[in-house]
């Protein structure tokens, strides 16, 4: 005779926690689903939503975020290579 799995083995089959950042990760089974992953539809959707984001900092900010998110990327990739 078969048991029900406890709450406990339900959630740790869905999470799993790392270990060194403290993070919840899916489990592993759960990312070779073929339902799993980013579409094409889901790709363009989030491109348009990103360039409406870029003209509407364009036309109301005259681009100053564009600017300032350059200059944290730029700084970070200093940053990253100081590192390396």
């Amino acid at each position: 005779m078969r048991l029900a799995k406890t709450q406990i083995e339900r959630d740790s089959n869905a999470a799993i926690c790392h270990p060194v950042f403290g993070a919840w990760l899916p489990a592993p089974e759960l990312l070779n689903d073929d339902k799993a992953g980013m579409t094409n539809t889901l790709s363009i959707i989030l491109g348009i939503i990103l360039v409406a984001c870029i003209g509407v900092d364009v036309v109301l900010n005259d681009g100053i975020g564009l600017v300032f998110l350059a200059r944290k990327f730029a700084t970070l990739i200093d940053w990253l290579a100081f590192w390396r």
